[in-house]
């Protein structure tokens, strides 16, 4: 239910896709759409 309305993006093993997806996530909340980020610590 939370992916119809907000877009989700998850931390993976590689760096450079990890990186794009937290920059399309900081773009998304900063034009107020909003995310959620999955990050594996």
């Amino acid at each position: 239910e939370v992916m119809q309305h907000k877009l989700v993006f998850i931390e993976t093993q590689d760096v450079v896709e990890t990186t794009l997806a937290l920059d399309n996530y900081r773009r998304a909340c900063d034009c107020g759409r909003g995310a959620v980020f999955f990050s594996i610590a």
